[in-house]
């Protein structure tokens, strides 16, 4: 299993790599870079990966995308120790902007997971829609 630190710096250094500064992304080329970078640090079993939206009460939503770094405990379970999260935050989120959670371990496979179409509606067409 990988360490934080050294996914960390896997992550932006794939940033990097395309002039990409983590402090000015937008959802659409955060989400490419990730799913490039999940793809490359895949193990397994799977550590999970995770796209969450979360929608605050302050009219604010944020978009996490996680890469969760596991310890096994026993035969049948992984223990969450650590992970990557990038946060994007939006001031002034379309309204249809609502909570939302997936998994890769909850897919048959990483493919379907990382499938456009899957996304939340938003989410889908942020890169035209979405101002940070």
């Amino acid at each position: 299993m990988r360490r934080a630190t050294t996914l960390l710096a896997m992550l932006l250094g794939m940033l990097g790599a395309r002039g990409l500064a983590a402090q000015a992304l937008d959802s659409w080329r955060a989400w490419v870079v990730f799913k490039q970078y999940a793809r490359v640090v895949d193990e397994t079993p799977d550590p999970g990966v995770s796209v969450q939206i979360v929608r605050h009460h302050s009219r604010k939503a944020s978009l996490f995308l996680v890469r969760q770094v596991v310890e096994p405990q026993g035969e049948d379970w992984l223990e969450p120790v650590g992970g990557v999260v990038c946060e994007l935050t939006y001031t002034n989120p379309p309204a249809t902007a609502t909570n939302f959670e997936a998994w890769s371990f909850d897919s048959p496979t990483f493919e379907h997971f990382v499938d456009p179409r899957r996304a939340a509606p938003w989410f889908r067409g942020s890169h035209r829609t979405l101002t940070g």
